[in-house]
């Protein structure tokens, strides 16, 4: 059987029908869908930390955050 969302097999008039989780494979957890949530909410903290620093950006705080949130979404888009 093929397909993640659920498959039916068609025997003698009956319908048997299996759903599968996205995430749950043979009994071992699949990370890719989570690497994907963490780049995307990587991105949006690194525009949300540039949109607040504005013209008064500091190199101790802000900077480190975003040298930090960097090296991060490198990580995670690698491992993806």
């Amino acid at each position: 059987m093929t397909g993640t969302a659920g498959a039916a097999m068609m025997s003698s008039g009956t319908c048997r029908c299996e759903v599968r989780s996205p995430t749950v494979r043979n009994q071992t957890l699949d990370a890719e869908p989570f690497l994907v949530v963490g780049l995307i909410a990587g991105i949006r903290k690194v525009l949300i930390v540039t949109a607040e620093a504005g013209k008064s950006f500091r190199w101790k705080v802000e900077g480190i955050e975003l040298v930090i949130l960097a090296g991060l979404i490198l990580v995670l888009a690698t491992a993806t």
